[in-house]
């Protein structure tokens, strides 16, 4: 187990390889460092925008694979991987991701009143990440890849939300659903409901 002064140490040198212009040494040095038991977010998550920046797309997938299996309780990987899936054209793996973060979050607040969770802003932040998923999924209307489905499927599973603390984000993602399908009154009444 390194000690704070060396983490620290190591995550220094690892931030001045990258702006010295020398990210494959920064990346080596905070991927060596990350290996270690017991290592800060901040490590990790310096590592993961050193990869984001130099755009190794193989290799952050394979980060974040190693992150989820060694944390398999912290949602923000699976909430930064749905991302990147979705960013590298795979919504459906996205969303497989998005919705682990979501049963993580449902269990660990099981038997809780929705109180206990109101504050909890990553929790809203996989909701509206995935539910956004769920609408840009849906493609286009009018090409042959629409599947307006999706958007029924959003519209479902927003509900259980809508009552809630996060009905706002609920209820804005319905409004885009709607807006998609042409129901503008729809689409009004809960953006409505979502400023409310």
């Amino acid at each position: 187990e390194l000690a704070n002064d060396n983490v620290a140490a190591c995550m220094a040198l690892g931030r001045a390889y990258i702006l010295a212009g020398r990210a494959r040494e920064g990346i080596a040095e905070l991927e060596a460092l990350v290996e270690k038991p017991r290592v800060p977010f901040g490590a990790k998550r310096l590592l993961e925008q050193a990869l984001v920046q130099q755009g190794n797309t193989r290799e952050l997938s394979r980060f974040y694979q190693k992150m989820m299996t060694q944390t398999p309780d912290d949602v923000r990987w699976y909430l930064n991987a749905g991302i990147f899936e979705k960013q590298q054209g795979r919504p459906e793996s996205g969303l497989e991701l998005l919705n682990r973060a979501l049963d993580i979050k449902q269990t660990s607040y099981a038997g809780q009143t929705p109180q206990a969770w109101a504050n909890d802003s990553l929790y809203a932040a996989i909701l509206d990440t995935y539910l956004e998923t769920m609408h840009s999924s849906a493609g286009e209307p009018a090409t042959p890849s629409w599947r307006s489905d999706k958007l029924n499927t959003l519209q479902q599973e927003a509900q259980a939300y809508l009552a809630g603390p996060f009905g706002f984000v609920a209820a804005y993602r319905m409004a885009q659903a709607k807006l998609t399908l042409r129901d503008r009154a729809g689409a009004v009444q809960l953006c409505a409901q979502a400023m409310d």
